[in-house]
């Protein structure tokens, strides 16, 4: 069986996406499948980095997606590849299309038409059944339809055709976890490091976050598989990435921390939440050659992150951040949002002032801020919340800009964040719209 995994984005960020690795990895040891990558590079017919066979040439089109920007990209890989995007209007000689990816843990609707059958959640817990399903139909010459049929057996599919609609399994045992680096490569957007996901979930309840409340339970490996997967990789590989949605909450968080002293590991996490920042992590990272410390603030307003439950008071943070200067860390990234719900101009004020009181308090070399609007998602407590509007956010904007001039500042655009919330809270009727802002015609031209 002939399965071309498709990351709908550049090879960068495909390659740096730990579900995009563990399902290469699933499926090529599964004895049946041969699976090879492939990436959208914006124009053109796709063809594998393994074989540069061309896309339609394949059993199955399998997508990995986690982000709703690249649904556009989804449709355009295949139109540019000569596969009709509209399931409807594909037959048993066109590839099956597949679709996975955390995406699919929050709101698939939107890609029903392109799509012939969704995977719900952890590919680990039953994935593989689902391509197995479809290998048997096929020897046995069973029609597309015949084929969907028989994969609602499936408890994780969601099967737009038939209106069949499972529900996203969680893997509860991360020893089966595959989600680790499986080819290392210097072109990913973390260069050549391991990266090992530590734990699913999160066991904070932040309003606006969609981890808490699509990725439930929080589960977590314990620390001698941790350390056993580690010991597979340090002949080759010194540099390793902890991932999860918050790390430093990992309980056996020290445990892991002796074991990458003692064998000379650089270590870096994807976030930290500060007040959990330790002296004794803070000397480990900055032991393993990190100078940088991410800290996901939100909003300096204390007031406002009382009430998005963030539970990050002024006192808290300065002491993390004193721990974090302490160990030898040099500069700070900060990742803010604006457009919080009952956000006012108030709170700008107040997240200028927190932000020079660091910067006087501190002297790190270098501050910089990762501004993004507030996007409300499905199924948290936020979903109902509008977009901020276009205005109250370019006047905001400018007020961080204008009285915090000494500070790098990375803004993102207003429409992509307009898109995204469009894309996140649609349905089925999305699909003109998404034709139409991929750039491939209307429904009638397809």
């Amino acid at each position: 069986l002939k399965v071309a995994l498709v990351y709908p984005n550049s090879y960068s960020l495909g390659m740096s996406n730990l579900g995009y690795h563990a399902v290469y990895d699933l499926l090529n040891s599964s004895g049946i499948i041969r699976c090879e990558r492939f990436f959208y590079n914006g124009s053109g017919s796709l063809r594998s980095v393994e074989s540069n066979t061309l896309l339609n040439e394949f059993n199955i089109v399998a997508f990995s997606v986690s982000f709703e920007l690249d649904y556009f990209n989804l449709v355009s890989s295949l139109y540019q590849s000569g596969i009709n995007p509209l399931a409807s209007m594909r037959n048993i000689y066109d590839p099956i299309v597949i679709c996975g990816g955390a995406i699919t843990y929050i709101n698939p609707r939107p890609l029903s038409a392109f799509v012939d059958v969704f995977f719900l959640g952890d590919i680990e817990e039953g994935g593989l059944r689902l391509f197995e399903l479809i290998h048997e139909g096929m020897k046995k010459r069973m029609t597309k339809e015949e084929i969907l049929n028989t994969l609602s057996l499936l408890k994780s599919a969601y099967i737009p055709a038939t209106g069949y609609m499972g529900k996203a399994v969680r893997l509860s045992d991360l020893h089966r976890s595959r989600a680790e680096t499986v080819i290392l490569s210097s072109h990913s957007s973390f260069g050549k490091r391991y990266l090992l996901e530590i734990a699913k979930g999160c066991t904070r309840r932040c309003k606006f976050c969609v981890v808490p409340y699509s990725y439930f339970p929080y589960r977590f490996m314990e620390s001698d598989e941790v350390i056993a997967r580690l010991e597979k990789v340090k002949v080759r590989i010194k540099n390793i990435g902890l991932v999860s949605a918050t790390p430093s909450d990992y309980p056996y968080l020290n445990d892991v921390l002796d074991y990458l002293e003692d064998n000379d590991f650089s270590f870096s996490l994807s976030s930290i939440r500060i007040d959990t920042l330790s002296k004794r992590l803070a000397k480990v990272l900055v032991k393993g050659g990190q100078k940088t410390i991410t800290m996901g603030l939100e909003t300096g307003s204390e007031r406002l992150r009382k009430f998005i439950r963030k539970g990050l008071s002024n006192d808290k943070i300065f002491e993390g951040l004193s721990i974090a200067k302490e160990a030898g860390i040099q500069r700070l990234r900060i990742y803010l949002m604006l457009g919080l719900p009952t956000e006012i101009d108030d709170d700008i004020i107040e997240t200028v002032t927190l932000i020079e009181k660091i910067q006087s308090k501190f002297g790190f070399s270098a501050i910089k801020l990762n501004v993004n609007l507030f996007v409300p998602k499905p199924n948290t407590p936020f979903e109902r919340y509008d977009i901020c509007d276009k205005g109250t956010f370019t006047k905001r904007v400018k007020i961080l800009r204008k009285m915090l001039k000494r500070v790098i500042i990375k803004i993102k655009g207003y429409r992509s964040a307009r898109l995204e919330w469009y894309l996140s809270n649609g349905k089925e009727e999305l699909k003109d719209f998404i034709v139409r802002v991929a750039g491939i015609g209307k429904e009638d031209d397809l």
